[in-house]
């Protein structure tokens, strides 16, 4: 398979906290415009937990009418009603987008036979593909090699997984016992410096929230990897690691992700679900500089 960048989108707000349609749209073009080959929104980055079904619905809509399938969609649907999950989920597939992405049921801690249940039943009733989001510093809980094969084989329309596992032997074990039995399966990185790893083990790409501001720099390096040119992808790569730190500089990136942004020249709102609606007061400037060296 081709390798893919995705970008987990941020969600641009009001001052008052509601869904700017107008300001998503100038980040969904300049995402488009930047190459890459697919977008999701309301991810984690996309603080999705803020919104009603009702609003999530809605700015699907637009979102799915705006992009008019320059780029393929995997919507973030994830919920703690997992009624709404469905629904959400249908509503949307309905619409011809890629697929979807569920994060497990968070707060509450889940065992692996919990995890096969939840994603069997969401399997089961939601008619289309299906992206498993395995986010454990966020839900509490964390997806097996063995649970998620038992998943993939029972059920092909769970399409693959966004693995976001700041230890790469997890998505390694995952790789190692889905492909055997599910060779189309597609496995995402979710952090930025382990998508060559995740390549070169079988994966297909990254959902990386760096390429909200630098999609020109991901999608040479994925292009450069397509063509088979291992020194410039390792080189141009080596760039994005080296902006790795920015994650760090805040305990949620999604408030500074929107300030570089704007700071690239896009005239947008900044405005971010409290608490996380400031910044420490050298963020954006220590963010920036590590830009600085290495946009394009």
């Amino acid at each position: 398979m081709k390798s893919q960048i995705f970008t987990p989108v941020v969600t641009i707000l009001t001052d008052e906290g509601r869904i700017d349609l107008e300001g998503n749209h100038k980040v969904m073009e300049h995402l488009i415009a930047g190459g890459v080959d697919g977008i999701v929104p309301l991810g984690s980055t996309g603080e999705f937990t803020w919104f009603s079904k009702e609003e999530k619905i809605k700015f699907l809509d637009d979102y799915i009418r705006a992009v008019d399938g320059r780029v393929d969609i995997i919507a973030g649907t994830g919920d703690l009603q997992y009624e709404n999950v469905v629904e959400v989920s249908n509503h949307v597939l309905a619409q011809g987008i890629r697929g979807v992405m569920i994060m497990s049921e968070f707060y509450f801690n889940m065992s692996q036979e919990n995890l096969y249940t939840y994603y069997a039943y969401m399997a089961e009733h939601i008619n289309g593909k299906i992206y498993i989001y395995n986010f454990p510093a966020r839900s509490g809980s964390s997806i097996s090699g063995e649970t998620l094969a038992r998943l993939a084989v029972k059920y092909p329309n769970i399409a693959g997984i966004k693995d976001s596992v700041s230890d790469f032997t997890h998505t390694k074990e995952i790789l190692d016992a889905v492909l055997p039995v599910r060779p189309d399966f597609e496995v995402f990185s979710g952090f930025d410096d382990h998508f060559l790893l995740n390549k070169e083990n079988g994966g297909v790409g990254g959902i990386c929230a760096l390429s909200n501001f630098a999609p020109e720099l991901w999608s040479y390096v994925v292009r450069t990897i397509n063509e088979a040119d291992p020194e410039t992808a390792r080189r141009e790569y080596d760039r994005i690691v080296s902006m790795m730190p920015i994650y760090g500089m805040e305990s949620n990136s999604h408030r500074l992700i929107k300030e570089l942004l704007r700071y690239r020249g896009l005239d947008i709102n900044t405005f971010s679900h409290f608490p996380f609606n400031s910044l420490k007061p050298d963020s954006l400037e220590k963010a920036a500089a590590l830009y600085e060296k290495v946009r394009i």
